[in-house]
């Protein structure tokens, strides 16, 4: 039997794209002018938002569409035009809030999908670390305190974040308290490379579904995606 034509290929962007001085490798640069010139669906599939790949990804590289904020959105690139979201419901949202106050975390609360790098924050007095900080400072013009005492949020989010020193029997005991909410994810910090971002998104949210969705709907079948 013939091997399935690949139709789409996807592909992270940090360390796997780009560098980490965030530079196209030459190798790279011909594999996507190759793939483009057979008519390949060229997919990115990140943690990062609308805002923060426009940052990294010009757009005159050869994407036809954008699989984001670890597959809380889908969108074609470079346009930006949002084809899939994913979000949490109000009653969702303050329970998780509730929870995050009555233990003292740091975190923040994001915005609807596309606008997921606009935020609201808490510093807790409990487990407040200086990546924490860092990140206020780079995305300062995105963040606004969380009012005190904290009031109805705005909107339904797309993204809890915390952050916590790298304390992996901590990040156990965290994790227990947020699982039954949504769909948990663990990084390292890009900062510190060190601390531990709890990221909680609505549940059934990932970069496999998110480019399940995608692929459904292109008509791409599994044994074309590379």
């Amino acid at each position: 039997m013939d091997k399935a034509p690949i139709r789409l290929i996807a592909m992270d962007i940090d360390g796997t794209l780009i560098d980490a001085h965030h530079l196209l490798p030459s190798a790279n640069r011909r594999a996507l002018r190759r793939a483009q010139a057979q008519g390949i669906y060229l997919v990115l599939v990140t943690g990062r938002s609308i805002e923060t790949t426009r940052m990294v990804i010009p757009a005159h590289w050869p994407f036809s569409h954008l699989v984001f904020s670890t597959g809380a959105g889908v969108a074609n690139w470079p346009q930006g035009l949002l084809l899939h979201e994913n979000h949490f419901t109000a009653n969702e949202a303050q329970a998780i809030l509730q929870c995050l106050l009555d233990h003292n975390l740091s975190f923040s609360v994001h915005a609807p999908i596309p606008d997921s790098h606009i935020f609201l924050y808490h510093q807790g007095l409990y487990l407040s670390t200086t990546d924490f900080n860092h990140r206020l400072q780079t995305y300062h013009h995105h963040a606004t305190p969380l009012p005190t005492p904290p009031t109805p949020l705005p909107w339904c989010p797309s993204l809890f974040l915390s952050i916590i020193p790298h304390d992996l029997a901590l990040y156990q005991q965290i994790a227990s308290l947020l699982t039954p909410y949504g769909q948990l994810t663990r990084t390292t910090s890009p900062f510190d490379h060190r601390s531990i971002w709890i990221e909680l998104y609505p549940k059934g949210v990932s970069k496999a579904s998110g480019l399940l969705w995608l692929t459904q709907r292109l008509l791409v079948p599994r044994e074309g995606v590379a």
